[in-house]
């Protein structure tokens, strides 16, 4: 994991480099490459339909988190810059939980 002096620091960095891979559309849906992945039966049996609906509201909170940065952006503001790290933290862990069952 990364700390928050790091995560604060690539907050300032890669703000425009995020803009641009939200706004070309190269950013690909994980819920659907997961779902598609399990109805092609590359997933051993899991409780993989309860999974695809946790990854969809990681998606939702990664696109909260867009908007959050777009926000932070704009004005720069200490509370929202604490809001994003806390999301990426919370998606982190959320996503760790789900792929460590795939990953041997």
């Amino acid at each position: 994991m990364l700390n928050d002096v790091t995560r604060k620091e690539a907050l300032d960095i890669n703000m425009d480099s995020i803009a641009e891979v939200i706004e070309s559309g190269d950013a690909a849906p994980g819920t659907l490459r997961f779902k598609y992945l399990n109805d092609q039966g590359y997933f051993r049996e899991q409780d993989n339909e309860s999974n695809i609906i946790s990854l969809s509201g990681i998606e939702k909170k990664a696109e909260i988190l867009v908007n959050l940065l777009i926000k932070f952006n704009l004005n720069k503001s200490g509370l929202i810059r604490d809001k994003i790290i806390n999301t990426l933290n919370e998606i982190e862990k959320e996503e760790y939980g789900i792929l460590k069952q795939y990953i041997y």
